[in-house]
């Protein structure tokens, strides 16, 4: 079962959606697990390709609003506890007010600030005007990669592969339907990517994002539901009946089912990663 959270107001969309999809898999929860070790300041949080482990303090999720004190685990304690605070509620709409970071499961937001922290460690010179005491603010910055297949290879360690409309995985300013229409071969190639996880989801994991410009306003479907340049987590796939269950990390609880025909309109990339089951 998927982990529960939300998405706050952080552009953190790309690694919430890469969190979610891998916590979808039992191997891939387990690889979370791992990566946490909750000690007596908060957690050391060991990504696969690094050696030295991410601190994360309890200041740090006391600065971040997330959580109180009692929200903690206790040293000993299971990483699942939930924290029922205020700062926990959730969204249930992507235009509803949200807190500033994650909220919900509390593995998620830790996972959410120790991969800020990561990618400051990793491009400190990209991220050089972001303080150590904000550095979430990573995520709103215009040199982050945003980019899901970038998060759940830093998170799980997997190889990714990307199927992508346009000339490169970083353009979103087309759909899938309208490459199709100059590379029909492209069409194949995601038509057995859609099979293939229909057939057994529980051996990939998979992001999939909607295509338009970055700060865009308007939705791309009339219920208002799918937003432009917005990764989702890949739930499932009826191939027989063409349709794709999707995930929004605003609401890690709620499924939105959408045709092969409007996941052709509003999408333009996936990212796929086969686990080793």
């Amino acid at each position: 079962m998927i982990l529960s959270f939300a998405q706050g107001r952080l552009a953190s969309c790309q690694t919430l959606a890469a969190i979610g999809a891998i916590s979808l898999k039992p191997s891939g929860e387990a690889i979370l697990r791992k990566m946490l070790t909750r000690n007596a300041d908060g957690f050391s949080v060991k990504f696969p390709c690094c050696e030295e482990p991410v601190q994360i303090e309890a200041s740090d999720l006391h600065s971040h609003n997330f959580l109180d004190e009692s929200c903690l685990p206790a040293i000993d304690g299971d990483i699942e506890q939930r924290c029922d605070a205020e700062s926990k509620r959730f969204v249930s709409t992507v235009s509803a007010p949200r807190y500033k970071h994650a909220s919900g499961d509390f593995i998620v937001r830790v996972l959410e600030s120790a991969y800020a922290k990561y990618q400051k460690r990793l491009h400190a010179e990209l991220f050089d005007n972001v303080s150590d005491e904000r550095v979430v603010e990573v995520y709103n910055e215009p040199k982050f990669h945003y980019r899901a297949d970038m998060s759940i290879h830093d998170l799980s360690g997997l190889e990714v592969e990307t199927l992508h409309a346009s000339g490169t995985v970083d353009d979103s300013s087309r759909s899938f339907a309208e490459e199709f229409e100059v590379n029909p071969k492209l069409r194949e190639q995601v038509l057995e990517k859609l099979e293939l996880f229909s057939l057994a989801p529980e051996k990939y994991i998979a992001t999939v994002c909607t295509f338009g410009m970055p700060h865009a306003h308007s939705y791309h479907d009339p219920g208002m539901k799918i937003g432009p340049w917005h990764d989702h987590i890949l739930e499932k796939v009826d191939h027989a009946n063409e349709k794709v269950y999707v995930i929004d990390p605003y609401n890690s609880r709620i499924t939105l089912i959408v045709h092969y025909a409007d996941f052709f309109r509003y999408f333009y990339l996936i990212c796929w990663a086969p686990l080793n089951v």
